[in-house]
């Protein structure tokens, strides 16, 4: 037995010495520091609107081999790249001022042209397609139906050169103070009408203000035709035409009026276009209810003169049944014709009422791949059939969005996530899910997407279910369709829904931690079963006091919703919601709501 112990405890002694019953094998440390510190990230592949990013990071298997592994994510902003001399380079989103007093952006799949004074030359747009559509602002209107008024006139301006893409030309027309607006982005381009100064009312020219509508008046010069799918919107002024304009590779898509310095999705007013020849000249008219924007233009100052009466051979001014347009203008194309003045730097106005549209690039057929990370680092236009796949990643810069049309021209949605492989949506910063974003810093601060998922459908929409959003400024914006979620999570928000002239059907959604839940409210149903809200400030918001909305919730529970609503003693949202609140076949009237809440 001794002998057996000896030899048993010899070989015990021989395998510590030897490092393999405790501790690591022999050499382990020298091999831990030759393990290759992670490579930077670098651009592998690239097109027009997509780069993919890849990394290695390098680990020790089982057997103390150094094993390199491949992290890799999708970077996607539409019109990210564009061909110079047939390779794909970054767009840039930079105006540049040309010796000639005009100015150019033509780092990108489109291209822009400036005059140096709008009155006398044209804005010029080409496409990534090749088509070109040159347009000038002619001016603003009144309509309410039964007459129409020219208020204001186009005139002399000399632009200016704002930051790296936006160009203003200041008091552009006439009668009151209004600038004019062009941004260039990688992904489109805008036209901003911006009302410094209030305008005359309706009621000043004999109309009718409850149904008066504000027009932009912007003539195109021999342009393209587009496709043109039109749909009918409720508004206050009634039902309004609203074309989707489709010129190919780049859209017309729906405008908003608000004030500057807040956010269009969250506190805009609709703005409708339509797509009209006017004596054999070709419009754009843009128009919003007077109504809706009563209280944006009682923060305008009034204008020192507001003249009402037409002026001696002049359509300005005069009421008609029948639109007066001024005579037609040939477009200038000699800058040597201009009156000689210069673009040059100035500041932007902080202070105003904003009438825009925007004229995008899209991207076609693209599939959000369920074993792939994707970073949203500006705005991605979707048109075509689109497929998202459960388990997709989407992580959003800061003001970064996804807009998915389709419609007439875009019959299909394909949501293929289930309740174990959701789509996720949340920020770059956030390294809980996915592959970590190049510059993370691993903790989301403030809100991010801007909106996450804006979804236009002129034709209903299949059921989005099984998803996640997080950490966004808008989780999910929606009009003028009927639209229905399933089984999803809006966490950690400044704002859930904004709904426009639409149906939204909510079942089974959580709402945690989200400042709004449903925001910016207009001409809407919204119906609500077995939801949760949780941890808010506030319910919903209404867009302004002559909306109908209608809310209703089913089976659903409130935790810590401090308001119903974000002005509850405005009569309006009050008199003009008609809410019921169910529970166990219990319906509570929406005051007594508002004492519940206001309570809890």
């Amino acid at each position: 037995m001794k002998t057996i112990f000896g030899v048993c405890l010899a070989i015990a002694f021989s395998l510590n010495s030897g490092g393999l019953l405790y501790g690591a094998p022999p050499g382990a440390s020298q091999k831990d520091s030759a393990v290759p510190p992670p490579t930077a990230y670098s651009v592998v592949e690239r097109d027009a609107n997509s780069r993919v990013w890849e990394r290695t990071t390098y680990e020790l298997s089982p057997a103390g081999d150094v094993v390199p592994k491949k992290h890799r994510y999708t970077e996607l902003a539409t019109g990210l790249n564009y061909k110079k001399n047939g390779q794909w380079v970054e767009s840039k989103e930079e105006i540049d001022i040309l010796p000639n007093g005009t100015a150019a952006a033509t780092q990108g799949q489109h291209q822009a042209y400036f005059p140096g004074d709008i009155y006398e030359g044209v804005i010029e747009l080409v496409t990534p397609d090749g088509k070109q559509l040159q347009s000038r602002p002619l001016g603003l209107s009144y309509d309410d139906g039964t007459n129409t008024v020219l208020i204001a006139e186009l005139t002399n301006s000399v632009g200016y050169l704002v930051g790296s893409n936006q160009v203003i030309y200041p008091d552009a027309f006439t009668d009151f103070k209004v600038d004019l607006r062009y941004t260039y982005t990688k992904a489109g381009f805008e036209q901003d009408i911006i009302l410094r100064e209030q305008p005359p009312t309706p009621e000043s020219y004999g109309l009718n203000p409850a149904t008066a509508r504000l027009q932009v008046l912007t003539e195109f010069f021999n342009p393209p035709q587009p496709i043109i799918a039109a749909q009918a919107i409720p508004t206050a002024a009634g039902n309004l035409e609203d074309d989707s304009l489709n010129f190919g590779a780049m859209q017309m898509m729906p405008g908003r009026a608000f004030l500057l310095g807040s956010d269009a999705h969250a506190a805009g007013s609709r703005v409708s276009k339509s797509w009209v020849k006017l004596e054999g000249r070709q419009f754009l008219v843009e128009e919003v209810p007077v109504e809706a924007l009563a209280a944006e233009l009682m923060q305008l100052p009034v204008p020192q003169t507001a003249l009402t009466k037409p002026k001696l051979n002049s359509t300005l001014h005069v009421v008609s049944a029948k639109r007066l347009l001024p005579p037609l203008r040939l477009v200038g194309t000699s800058p040597a014709k201009m009156p000689g003045m210069q673009m040059a730097q100035a500041a932007a106005p902080i202070h105003g009422l904003v009438l825009d549209y925007a004229t995008v690039t899209t991207q076609t057929g693209y599939r959000f791949q369920g074993d792939t990370t994707y970073y949203i680092s500006g705005a991605v236009n979707l048109y075509g059939t689109n497929t998202f796949e459960g388990g997709a990643v989407l992580k959003y810069a800061t003001n970064a969005s996804l807009t998915v049309a389709f419609g007439q021209f875009a019959p299909t949605l394909n949501w293929q996530a289930s309740a174990y492989r959701p789509v996720i949506f949340t920020a770059v910063d956030d390294n809980s899910v996915g592959e970590t974003i190049s510059g993370s810093t691993g903790n989301p601060t403030n809100f991010y997407a801007n909106p996450a998922l804006q979804i236009i459908a002129p034709s209903p929409t299949p059921t989005i279910s099984y998803f996640r959003i997080a950490y966004a400024q808008q989780a999910v914006s929606v009009d003028a369709n009927s639209y229905y979620f399933y089984h999803g999570q809006i966490v950690n928000c400044q704002n859930g829904f904004t709904v426009f002239s639409a149906t939204a059907y909510l079942r089974n959604m959580l709402f945690g931690g989200v400042q709004t839940n449903l925001n910016n409210l207009a001409f809407v149903n919204i119906d609500v079963q077995n939801s949760t809200f949780s941890s808010s400030p506030c319910l919903t918001t209404v867009n302004s006091g002559y909306q109908s909305i209608n809310p209703h919730f089913t089976n659903c529970l409130f935790v810590n919703v401090s308001n119903l609503t974000n002005n509850p003693a405005v009569p309006y949202p009050i008199k003009r919601i008609n809410v019921s609140v169910h529970s166990a076949g219990l319906s509570v009237p929406w005051r007594l709501v508002v004492d519940l809440l206001s309570n809890s």
